[in-house]
């Protein structure tokens, strides 16, 4: 029962850790919506009108650039985050697997007894 629940705990750092990635995400993308939207109405003020110009002059802006760097960083410890939720599932499958296989082959020789 202690094999069971050192993989049950894994697997639950893992989805907490799953989870703080998903947020990291979400925050990243509104951070950079909203300085893409405070830009473009900076934008406006420069004489920018349509919408093509003013999102032109965001992409210029080097902390536009960084925010959805922020984004790139934040998806990829999401998916790295997701890898080990699926690789402790992997692990916890072998296991269940190998125990099977183990109990299988002690009821096979206990028959020939």
């Amino acid at each position: 029962m202690i094999e069971e629940e050192r993989f049950a705990e894994k697997l639950r750092n893992a989805g907490k850790r799953n989870a703080k990635a998903e947020k990291a995400v979400a925050v990243a993308e509104a951070a950079c919506k909203k300085l893409i939207a405070k830009t473009k109405v900076m934008a406006t003020a420069k004489g920018h009108k349509s919408n093509a110009a003013q999102e032109n002059w965001a992409d210029l802006m080097p902390e536009v650039e960084e925010a959805r760097i922020n984004i790139g960083v934040a998806k990829g410890e999401l998916a790295a985050a997701r890898t080990e939720v699926l690789a402790c599932r992997m692990e916890f499958d072998e296991w269940r697997t190998n125990m099977a296989t183990h109990r299988k082959e002690r009821e096979v020789y206990r028959a020939g007894e």
